[in-house]
């Protein structure tokens, strides 16, 4: 007779058709196969608290096993996710294929080895973490009254994230760099011993057994704790800065052509910016441009080229103009002319939105920036 037997598992619950005369191990593949896992990825158990586990290779019948219809069965990972394709399936695509030998470099094996940089702390982070990043002040002639070598309250060096000091700037600096921002949360009296710095988690924790698992049941045992957002108060990058006019000319110079939008990725090196205390400005020296339509992308190639030539991939920009109708720009002309639905790129408008990438920093999420007039 057939039977239902129901399958929990930390992505849902899912029902299993057998029979009670069915193996063991014929139901592990079953079980397998609806959930995306290889057949030694999981472990069954019948308790929930993960006892009186399973046997996978197992050659008794469900019923020997005391498996019923009905019963509730508890699937745990053995890893994070171990799904496994079917031996049949081809996962390459013969027009989407990689080539099989490359002269890029001259020979596959210096590609391969130089595809993946060392990951570690950029050599301008190590730098600025050896300064002390304080503002120094000049003596004032009127409110200070002690002799040149003295200091007071009004002309002691300043703090780097001092926000009276930045605001005052001209123009204002409305984030502080992201080394000041580390300075200000180690400094003080406490050295920053109250401060967590850790990744924030939002998973459910998991072995909880007074309810359903996740998304059938879920109590403030085991829920994320709330978070609140607050405005990010500092920035990883202070200034972006090209090598010279011709790289982001020549970048719009196919909007010109086309009037196509266009995507590349930002390939140079990070420098100390000294307008800012602490401040790191991204010096782009070429824009990688990869086909404009759904392809696989040489980016394993691109960056083995700038690894040899010490640049590092450290954003993509996009064009993103802005247009405006006739009517606001033309006035009078569009009556003189009939122009009646015709539109005009502002060109000295336009806007190159670029977003630098700083994953192989101490810095790990990216910063979005605007370059206007460029």
């Amino acid at each position: 007779l057939a039977e239902t037997i129901r399958v929990q598992s930390p992505e849902g619950t899912k029902r299993i058709c057998s029979t009670k005369r069915e193996s063991a191990s014929s139901f592990v593949k079953k079980v397998a196969k609806e959930f995306g896992f290889s057949d030694n990825g999981f472990t069954l158990f019948k308790g929930r608290n993960k006892t009186d586990a399973v046997n996978h290779k197992s050659r008794l019948s469900l019923s020997a096993m005391d498996i019923k219809h009905g019963d509730m069965l508890y699937l745990i990972p053995n890893t994070v996710r171990s799904m496994s394709p079917p031996d049949n399936m081809d996962t390459s695509s013969p027009s989407l294929s990689r080539p099989t030998s490359t002269s890029v470099l001259g020979s596959s094996s210096v590609l391969q080895s130089s595809q993946q940089p060392a990951m570690g702390e950029d050599e301008i982070d190590v730098c600025l973490a050896k300064q002390d990043g304080k503002i120094d002040r000049i003596r004032d002639a009127q409110l200070c009254r002690h002799g040149p070598m003295g200091r007071c309250v009004h002309c002691v060096p300043l703090e780097p994230f001092d926000e009276d000091y930045l605001n005052h700037l001209d123009p204002p600096v409305k984030h502080m760099s992201f080394h000041a921002y580390i300075r200000k949360l180690t400094g003080g009296a406490d050295k920053g011993k109250f401060v967590a710095l850790e990744n924030i988690s939002c998973k459910i924790k998991a072995g909880c057994e007074g309810h359903p698992l996740w998304p059938e049941g879920i109590c403030t045992k085991c829920q994320p704790s709330a978070i609140t957002l607050n405005r990010q108060k500092y920035r990883h990058v202070d200034n972006v800065m090209f090598e010279n006019y011709t790289i982001a000319d020549r970048f719009l110079n196919s909007w010109r052509r086309t009037g196509g939008q266009r995507l590349g990725y930002l390939y140079g090196r990070y420098a100390e910016h000294k307008d800012i205390s602490l401040g790191i400005r991204a010096e782009i020296a070429a824009i990688y441009e990869p086909p404009q339509v759904i392809t696989r992308l040489f980016f394993h190639a691109v960056s083995a080229i700038g690894h040899f030539m010490n640049y590092l991939q450290i954003g993509s920009v996009s064009i993103d103009f802005f247009f405006f109708h006739i009517n606001k720009l033309m006035g009078s002309y569009r009556n003189q002319h009939k122009l009646s639905k015709a539109h005009l790129i502002h060109i000295n408008n336009h806007k190159l939105a670029i977003a630098l990438k700083t994953a192989t920093r101490v810095r790990k999420n990216a910063i979005a920036c605007s370059v206007l007039g460029c």
